[in-house]
């Protein structure tokens, strides 16, 4: 099964065209989610293990299911 994306002028989706926009918008959306509500980003991460120096987060299921 393929999926296709509309592209737009130079060949680029609209998905690519605008990633910085996305990106942009991700980080100033986790900014505004920290300040509304501290506890929900410490809730993930307490979610969050060390692999090799390096925090890797787990899904909620991973998470009920490592036991």
């Amino acid at each position: 099964m393929t999926t296709q994306t509309k592209k737009t002028s130079g060949g680029l989706s609209l998905f690519e065209r605008y990633l910085t926009l996305w990106v942009a918008l991700c980080i100033a959306g986790g900014i505004v989610l920290g300040k509304l509500a501290p506890n929900f980003a410490k809730s993930l991460d307490g979610m969050s293990i060390d692999v090799g120096g390096a925090p890797s987060s787990l899904s909620p299921s991973q998470y009920a299911c490592s036991s």
